[in-house]
């Protein structure tokens, strides 16, 4: 996953999709809460089995809720791209 991540990050910046801000928080989420779990998984192994023990462990460690919500989100968006790019079959 973590290679799908970098290509996924450059391409947002070089079309400048996401904003500065955006590039910050989730390179942050990437570092903080992602990259150990999840980057060295194949992204054919993204599954809401494997993906959702990483929110819930996430969410116990007392974030605020917007914090959880984030890092879901950045991880959908992972997701949803690689479903778009044909990586991970829908």
């Amino acid at each position: 996953m973590g290679d799908y991540w970098e290509k996924l990050r450059a391409r947002k910046i070089k079309n400048g999709i996401w904003r500065d801000t955006t590039i910050d928080s989730y390179d942050a989420n990437w570092r903080k809460h992602l990259e150990k779990p999840l980057g060295k998984k194949p992204l054919s192994q993204m599954t809401h089995r494997t993906v959702q023990p990483v929110i819930d462990a996430i969410a116990d460690k007392g974030l605020a809720l917007e914090s959880v919500r984030g890092i879901y989100k950045q991880l959908a968006t992972i997701v949803n791209n690689a479903v778009q790019d044909d990586i991970i079959e829908k």
